[in-house]
């Protein structure tokens, strides 16, 4: 009888990352166009090097909102760097989150979203 080796691995094999979901996304297409540009700006020309944003933050909220679709694609000044971004603006940033929980709320009830994202951002 012959005696079984131990089976070792060499090298060892490297530990898998769990995919992230990614839902469409419902709140804009990927169209080339900044989403703040069109709707405070009408304007509809296409970019380049658009940032996506996602419309709740925080580490638990950003993974929420890949997995529902709740992002939208900005271009830098609306994102980051001008007085109405919203890493700056506080209002631009609520109007976002308004936005995004009314279009959940068409396909989803509040408590649902509420217990999904801990709070309502509609008064």
């Amino acid at each position: 009888m012959k005696k079984k080796e131990p089976e070792l691995l060499f090298p060892k094999q490297p530990k898998h990352r769990k995919r992230m979901k990614h839902k469409k996304n419902i709140l804009q297409e990927k169209n080339g166009i900044c989403f703040l540009c069109s709707i405070l700006e009408g304007d509809t020309r296409q970019q380049y090097g658009l940032h996506k944003h996602h419309v709740f933050f925080g580490v638990a909220n950003r993974k929420l909102s890949e997995e529902d679709g709740l992002y939208v694609y900005l271009c830098v000044r609306h994102h980051e760097t001008g007085q109405d971004a919203v890493h700056v603006d506080k209002g631009t940033r609520v109007m976002l989150q308004i936005y995004a929980q009314e279009v959940y709320e068409k396909a989803h009830t509040r408590e649902e979203f509420i217990r999904r994202y801990g709070r309502s951002y509609i008064q």
